[in-house]
């Protein structure tokens, strides 16, 4: 007959892994609930701003965002809840991966025309950051192929007919040089968001209140997810194998709150910009949806606006739903 202290100690690894698991559940039900409340809090602006707009890039990036979230966060919630077995479980996963993936790069695309247009429009700064994601996006499409297929499932019900879900196997921590790519390109638009900050609140342009929101948005945004990606890399690098997923539906899960605000902020500072615009003020920032609002009221777009002095680029309406004047 087995000495118990020994069971006890053969079974102390399994233990530990499904409390470890626990806590991963524990965390992707925290950032759903999280994603759900701002839906739901700002589905209004969403209605009276995006839904009558153009099928233009600021439209679509925006709908990408909001509504590719929910597959992936429910299907995780799934994962994690159903009996599955470890095919299934595995598809659903590299269904997952992938969408975030392609999800991130849409969050870095709103990222470099908010940049491009605080930067006036310069062509060399659009091509640098499209050069620059494009190398991000090819080598991060490399890494996310091979953690899909380095990480592999069991049936959490084969350890015990009590459990449900998946259960992760093994896994890579190669996954990590992806988030370290993703922060790095983050870095460089925050590094070119505050030189071009300090141009503008000397010169006195950072006055207007959709700048203001350009910056305001840009660091707040950089901030948060710089915190989340350093928690997710020491999760990777230090804690347990099942850490290595604790992070990164939650860091998805802000990254798409976060870029939707970006673009519902400027839309609510683009009206206020209008309604107060002198002719020194800078039009050339706001990228603007036209189109009828649902009260039928005419919405401010890029040829409405009061004409500065000099010439003025609306090198962002294409992009949002205007006609460019380029």
């Amino acid at each position: 007959m087995s000495d118990p202290a020994s069971v006890l100690q053969a079974l102390k690894p399994l233990v530990e892994s499904l409390e470890h698991a626990k806590v991963v559940y524990y965390m992707h039900v925290a950032a759903t609930c999280i994603f759900i409340y701002d839906h739901l809090t700002t589905l209004a602006d969403e209605v009276e701003i995006i839904w009558p707009a153009p099928w233009h890039a600021g439209k679509i990036f925006f709908l990408i965002e909001r509504y590719l979230t929910w597959p992936e966060l429910l299907l995780t919630i799934y994962m994690e809840l159903a009996d599955l077995n470890s095919h299934v479980c595995h598809n659903i996963f590299a269904y997952i991966a992938w969408s975030i993936a392609l999800a991130l790069v849409v969050t870095e695309l709103i990222l470099i025309l908010r940049t491009w247009a605080l930067w006036g429009g310069r062509r060399a700064v659009l091509i640098s950051l499209g050069v620059l994601l494009f190398v991000v996006a090819i080598v991060d499409g490399v890494i996310v192929a091979d953690y899909i297929k380095n990480t592999v499932f069991i049936r959490a019900s084969a350890i015990s007919p009590t459990l449900k879900g998946c259960a992760i196997k093994s896994s890579t921590r190669r996954i990590a040089i992806g988030w370290i790519l993703v922060t790095v390109f983050e870095l460089v638009i925050v590094i070119l968001t505050v030189i071009k900050g300090v141009e503008h609140f000397r010169t006195g342009h950072a006055q207007s209140s959709l700048i203001r929101s350009l910056y305001r948005d840009g660091i707040i945004y950089f901030v948060y997810l710089f915190v989340l990606s350093l928690g997710n890399l020491l999760c990777i690098y230090i804690a347990p194998s099942e850490y290595v997923v604790l992070f990164g539906v939650t860091q998805r899960a802000f990254n798409a709150i976060l870029s939707c605000k970006i673009i519902l902020h400027l839309q609510a500072a683009a009206r206020i910009t209008a309604a107060t615009l002198t002719g020194n003020d800078l039009v050339s920032t706001m990228p603007e949806f036209s189109g009828t609002s649902a009260g039928g009221q005419k919405r401010v777009t890029f040829q409405d606006m009061p004409k500065a002095r000099g010439p003025i680029h609306t090198y962002t309406s294409e992009w949002f739903g205007g006609t460019s004047a380029v």
